[in-house]
């Protein structure tokens, strides 16, 4: 199962959740503040790194 991970500019963990299934992952930015954000996918398969840009 994959696992998905966010963190801030700063390298802290902000999110870290499971996979609801097992080809979509849902990260709500709702509560998140405006501004630069990693994401660490984790699966059986390795890791996928990506940026993601919350927008105010």
């Amino acid at each position: 199962m994959a696992q998905g991970t966010a963190f801030n500019t700063l390298g802290a963990m902000i999110d870290d959740r499971k996979a609801a299934g097992s080809r979509q992952h849902q990260l709500p930015v709702s509560g998140m503040a405006a501004g630069l954000y990693t994401i660490r996918i984790s699966t059986d398969k390795g890791f996928v790194i990506r940026k993601l840009e919350v927008l105010p």
